[in-house]
């Protein structure tokens, strides 16, 4: 049996190892599969991220403010009068000038082109 056992030896290494090397070629060529995707996925992200980043408005103080606004309201319910008309006041200033620039920037963003109807046709 022993005898036996010598001759299979070498042959069942050789086995194990073809094993592992052919599991390790799959792992690669899975991960390779994976990262290719994974790059493409990012490449649409950065694609979308910068389409963004060209529509988006500039970062103002005026949400802030009507943050504060709302918040002094609130509170004005509780101490008075006064800090809830100075709370109603700076609401109303801050949406006032938010929505100003909002709708300014909207137009910067359209870039309308003139109509050129001979340039239509080939």
């Amino acid at each position: 049996m022993k005898r036996l056992w010598n001759w299979f030896r070498p042959l069942v290494l050789l086995a194990l190892i073809g094993g592992l090397l052919r599991a390790r070629q799959a792992r690669d060529a899975s991960v390779a599969r994976t990262s290719r995707r994974f790059e493409r996925e990012v490449a649409a992200e950065r694609e979308l991220v910068e389409e963004a980043e060209d529509t988006l408005p500039e970062p103002t103080i005026w949400p802030l403010a009507l943050a504060v606004g709302i918040f002094m309201g609130l509170w004005g319910i509780i101490l008075g009068t006064f800090f809830f008309g100075l709370g109603l006041l700076l609401c109303l200033v801050a949406l006032t000038a938010w929505m100003n620039i909002l709708l300014h920037d909207q137009h910067d963003y359209l870039k309308l082109t003139p109509h050129e109807p001979w340039r239509s046709r080939n």
